[in-house]
């Protein structure tokens, strides 16, 4: 409904001075008002992901990994799928473990069997921690083919 009153208003959007014809009024022009319409919904779902950033099937994942750590928690003898979940690593790095001599390990034909005391012993008396060397900065050698200067200070 518009009336004859003329209001100075201020746009939401532009911050432009306009004459509004109605009291309600917000924006300056049809143009103002879709982008402010357009920014309001691209916060919304801005939001609504950093919300929902655990999705569903995440979600299952740890309550499954949960469950599973229940289970096996208590056991004597575990596989070596339930030694990667005890530990939070993968099967290839208990695979490792074991080639290097770290774990210890009963195998029948079709499965693996890790005690859960030689677990436990990995952290009894733990190896001391070897920080790894630093990259070395390598230049080719313009004497040599095929050669290269390092420099051991990196």
């Amino acid at each position: 409904m518009s009336s004859k009153l003329e209001v100075q208003k201020k746009c939401e959007w532009c911050n432009k001075i306009f004459i509004a014809k109605t009291m309600t009024t917000r924006y300056c022009s049809h143009r103002c008002n879709s982008q402010s319409y357009k920014h309001s919904k691209r916060e919304e779902r801005k939001r609504k992901f950093k919300v929902s950033a655990i999705d569903y099937k995440t979600m299952q994942e740890i309550e499954q990994k949960a469950e599973k750590y229940e289970e096996i928690k208590n056991k004597d003898y575990l596989t070596v799928s339930e030694t990667a979940i005890l530990l939070s690593v993968g099967r290839t790095t208990i695979y490792r473990y074991l080639h290097k001599g770290l774990l210890l390990a009963f195998q029948t034909k079709g499965k693996t069997f890790i005690r859960r005391k030689d677990i436990d012993a990995l952290f009894e008396n733990p190896e001391p921690y070897k920080a790894r060397p630093l990259n070395r900065v390598c230049l080719l050698n313009p004497n040599q083919a095929h050669s290269f200067i390092c420099d051991p200070s990196g």
